[in-house]
């Protein structure tokens, strides 16, 4: 799992630091913002931030949004980071199974997986939920054992669906460090 270039700390997206917000309320407005900007096949180009103090990176076909991270070695005292990275993912998953009902598991351990999929093993991912929308996919990843981040992406719906898989996928870049130049 690559860290965030400018990550060099345990870090939450939406400002770790916000006492007076949940990360539940943060995880609705994430899943709102990817669905206003990175959704729609006519959407305007994004910058590097899709919302308050959440980076957003274009890989291509993929956008990765960056929720959590924190360093393996955080121990105990990395208790109250953990709680609160959790209730983010929770946020995000609540979020879209109230839009788009009960998300559907990526296979990870398929025999012959397509690019996407070998892409999120080898950063690490060890679960992979997804919900359609429109003609793209949100996946919430969890990557790590035991988990020490997650990410949303918004990648083609063919990448995921076993109904309408699409037939060859490139390679994908799933890091969380901005394109180099």
């Amino acid at each position: 799992m690559s860290t965030p270039g400018a990550i060099r700390v345990d870090w939450l997206a939406g400002g770790a630091g916000i006492g007076h917000e949940s990360m539940l309320a943060i995880g609705a407005r994430i899943v709102t913002a990817a669905e206003t900007l990175l959704v729609p096949p006519a959407a305007p180009p994004v910058g590097d931030v899709l919302c308050d103090d959440v980076p957003v990176f274009s890989r291509g076909e993929a956008w990765v949004v960056p929720l959590a991270w924190r360093r393996p070695t955080l121990g105990p005292a990395g208790d109250e980071h953990r709680r609160r990275a959790g209730e983010l993912w929770r946020g995000i998953r609540v979020e879209c199974e109230f839009r788009h009902g009960n998300g559907l598991s990526l296979d990870l351990e398929s025999a012959s997986p397509n690019a996407y999929v070998a892409a999120l093993l080898a950063q690490g991912a060890r679960r992979a939920d997804w919900w359609g929308a429109g003609r793209k996919a949100l996946v919430l990843v969890a990557h790590g054992e035991p988990v020490t981040a997650s990410a949303l992406h918004v990648v083609p719906l063919g990448w995921v669906s076993q109904m309408s898989p699409s037939r060859r996928i490139r390679a994908v870049d799933l890091s969380w460090e901005p394109a180099s130049g």
